[in-house]
């Protein structure tokens, strides 16, 4: 964590700004771990580079026993946590932590995610340059890592683990220059409670997360006043009106779920290598007669992709209308519904554009 992305955090709690404890830092600048404490009463810790700004309801034995005096001053309120990790209970921690960073991410390759990015956003990559944006869902947080690459002032947030696992891998690798990792913060944040000020980004760019959370108009009108005026906001959501086969698919997946949520995230991710296992051997066999209607992915990321599926606690369902409602109630103008089909990302979602206009 920089230590200016303190000036970019607000206390989730009550919005008051907060005050950075660095513990452990490299060139007095990248801030390893740490405590950011708030005037309401409320403490967050930073961990293996990352500002947790949710709740903490577990905190590493580790740091505990490295930093226990300075908590004492700092957070004391730290120190009555317990040491059983919460978010092993999360089935996004469990996803991001069996991906591997030579994969897919959804069938896609990362220079296709970034088209994509571009085409939503109707916007070129000389008039990114500089924009803040907040990447809201980042997962694995390659995409996040590339549009920094590309210019932007980028905040990827995310609930899950993915956050801590993405800034060791990102920050890290040569790929990622030293200019970009300047640019580029990561951040564990709940949506529901975003961990910023109003008005402070350009772009806010959710790319089917919303829907995973328990409702996702609230948290919807949660991060769209964390726009700035004239800036925009960018969602992709899953769609209630589907027909034909992707009704069938939809209602198959509810059984799915259904089904299984009694059991362990191991036992399900078990599962979905044998599920994946038979679909790809089904694919190979249509490929051989002709098909190409869908590639053929490595068995792990079919696993994934499967896991992804069937185990997230809140999947919702919404329509284009139902949305563009949403983003009206919240000031926005010129909304837009910018789905693209390519890659069969039609079929089961929908994804729309506004830009924040002044306030009435």
């Amino acid at each position: 964590m920089k230590t200016s992305l303190v000036r970019a955090l607000r206390c989730p709690t009550c919005q008051g700004q907060l005050q950075l404890h660095a513990y452990k830092a490299i060139a007095g600048e990248e801030v390893i771990d740490g405590v950011l404490s708030c005037g309401c009463g409320a403490a967050f810790v930073v961990r293996a580079g990352v500002p947790c700004m949710v709740p903490p309801t577990w905190v590493p034995p580790a740091f505990v026993q490295s930093y226990r005096g300075r908590l004492k001053v700092d957070a004391p309120a730290i120190l009555e946590l317990s040491a059983a990790p919460g978010a092993a209970q999360f089935s996004f921690s469990w996803q991001w932590n069996e991906h591997a960073y030579d994969d897919l991410t959804w069938e896609l390759r990362l220079e296709q995610r970034v088209q994509l990015f571009y085409r939503y956003t109707g916007m070129t990559p000389g008039e990114v340059r500089n924009l803040s944006l907040l990447d809201a869902g980042c997962g694995n947080g390659t995409l996040s890592a590339e549009l920094a690459l590309q210019g932007m002032e980028v905040t990827a947030l995310d609930f899950s683990d993915g956050a801590l696992r993405a800034y060791q891998y990102q920050l890290f690798q040569s790929r990622v220059t030293e200019a970009a990792a300047a640019r580029l913060s990561y951040v564990q944040g709940d949506l529901q409670c975003p961990p910023f000020p109003d008005g402070h980004f350009d772009l806010i760019y959710s790319d089917g997360v919303l829907h995973h959370t328990p409702d996702t108009r609230r948290t919807f009108m949660a991060i769209a006043p964390k726009v700035k005026i004239g800036g925009r906001l960018f969602v992709w959501l899953y769609r209630s009106d589907t027909v034909g086969a992707q009704s069938l698919k939809r209602a198959a997946v509810k059984a799915v779920r259904s089904a299984t949520g009694w059991m362990s995230y191991s036992s399900r991710l078990s599962l979905c290598y044998l599920g994946a296992f038979g679909i790809l051997s089904a694919l190979r066999v249509l490929r051989l007669c002709g098909y190409r209607g869908r590639p053929v992915i490595p068995l792990r990321q079919k696993a994934i992709n499967l896991f992804d599926t069937i185990t997230p606690t809140y999947n919702h369902e919404h329509t284009p209308a139902e949305t563009r409602a949403w983003f009206n109630d919240a000031g926005f103008t010129d909304v837009r519904e910018v789905t693209i089909h390519d890659y069969r990302l039609g079929r089961g979602g929908f994804a729309m554009i506004g830009t924040r206009g002044a306030p009435r």
